[in-house]
């Protein structure tokens, strides 16, 4: 088995995989703006993350590659803000401005191999880079390496359930905010509901009901109670199930575009985007669709 990416890259370029990368319109939005607008830009573009156009975040960390961190507003970023706000000024809070909280994501050259790229993923811990050509810069994400697996442009052979992860449960009764916190002590996305085969509650989901107009409404009434509903008035989400033998080259073929999507194997793993990309990375098994057509035709 191939070893982990070097400095020079075992992988192709992202020019080389992705050419039409900087046609790929991403929305962005400006960090004086509340959070109020930047959710709303983040729920109509059914996207996980946007970037900021202003200064960056104070809280990037400077010893990340030495990289020049740009700030982005993403789903638990927010849930985290949200959860250490007092529940008498959540309504205050969504005209906080949203340079006030929002994470640091990576960039590296659209010449870079896909090795740099994803070694910015495991350093920043998101799977959300800016790609710098020339002067300009684009949104790349680990949807966007899922495509190509979709395509064949990438492959491996691990199986679903080496790269799947635990599932964490959660009781149906339970409350918007027991999931909030659930998901920050865990460090997890998503919560499966017991009971309910694949029905999961994710970041995104609570963010939408929250940002909700009938909700918002809601909060300028009652802004104590804004998260005091039950995880199911949100929109649930389903993952599709999949052998747990199955490669992940050919579970790529079913997974979702959705944000939140996920899929869920048959002998009780969830596997995410970054399971199917970053694991496969890790332990070497992940391969450009070329260099496995060179070796079968040698």
């Amino acid at each position: 088995m191939p070893k982990q990416g070097n400095a020079k890259g075992r992988l192709p370029s992202i020019s080389a995989l992705i050419p039409n990368l900087y046609l790929h319109l991403r929305p962005t939005f400006d960090g004086d703006s509340p959070i109020i607008s930047a959710a709303s830009i983040f729920l109509m573009n059914d996207v996980h993350i946007v970037p900021m156009v202003t200064s960056r975040p104070a809280n990037s960390s400077p010893k990340l590659l030495g990289q020049k961190l740009q700030g982005a507003f993403g789903g638990f970023p927010l849930l985290r803000k949200i959860a250490n706000t007092a529940p008498r000024d959540y309504y205050e809070l969504l005209w906080t401005p949203s340079r006030e909280f929002v994470v640091g994501i990576g960039d590296c050259k659209f010449d870079d191999s896909l090795d740099v790229l994803l070694r910015v993923f495991q350093e920043t811990n998101f799977g959300y880079a800016r790609v710098d050509n020339k002067g300009r810069s684009v949104l790349i994400s680990l949807e966007d390496l899922v495509q190509l697996m979709r395509k064949g442009s990438l492959k491996s052979d691990m199986t679903a359930s080496e790269a799947g992860s635990q599932v964490i449960h959660i009781s149906p009764d339970a409350s918007i905010k027991e999931a909030i916190d659930m998901m920050i002590s865990h460090r997890v996305r998503r919560l499966f509901l017991d009971g309910k085969d694949s029905a999961f509650v994710s970041d995104r989901s609570i963010i939408t009901y929250m940002f909700g107009g009938e909700r918002i409404y809601f909060v300028r009434r009652n802004p104590e109670q804004w998260i005091d509903a039950k995880v199911t008035d949100t929109n649930l989400g389903a993952a599709p199930t999949v052998a747990a033998t199955d490669s992940i080259s050919d579970v790529a073929q079913v997974f979702g575009v959705q944000p939140d999507a996920c899929l869920m194997t048959d002998d009780g793993k969830v596997v995410s985007r970054w399971d199917m990309v970053m694991k496969p990375w890790k332990a070497g098994a992940l391969v450009s669709g070329a260099a496995v057509s060179n070796s079968e035709s040698s």
